[in-house]
């Protein structure tokens, strides 16, 4: 696998922006998207195994598909999904401990679903 750097602020922004920005009656301030953005950096680094992590990546932050990434890393596509799956319960976990009221609503659930 070539070594990419990853940059996270860009992946954690497109992730944190999926979740925040799925719900069209978003009105919260700046501020609670920036927390979460946070709070999605420190479990992305901290929480989840470095499967999960390339994963996620390559799923949200290149836009690749599951079977290009099963490709890529030499595993079979559910187990990519399976990685994908456990990666967001975590993270859904995470967010819903340090942001309740964020990570209960509906949006939020269709997206860790």
């Amino acid at each position: 696998m070539n070594h990419r750097i990853l940059r996270l602020d860009d992946f954690t922004e497109s992730l944190a922006g999926q979740i925040l920005y799925q719900n069209q009656q978003y009105q919260e301030p700046d501020s609670r998207h920036k927390a979460m953005i946070q709070i999605l950096k420190q479990a992305y680094l901290g929480e989840l195994t470095s499967r999960q992590k390339e994963c996620l990546y390559l799923f949200y932050g290149q836009q690749k598909k599951m079977i290009e990434i099963a490709d890529l890393l030499h595993i079979h596509v559910s187990t990519v999904s399976r990685h994908i799956q456990k990666a967001l319960r975590r993270l859904h976990t995470i967010l819903k401990y340090c942001m309740p009221s964020e990570a209960t609503s509906s949006s939020h659930n269709r997206f860790f679903s």
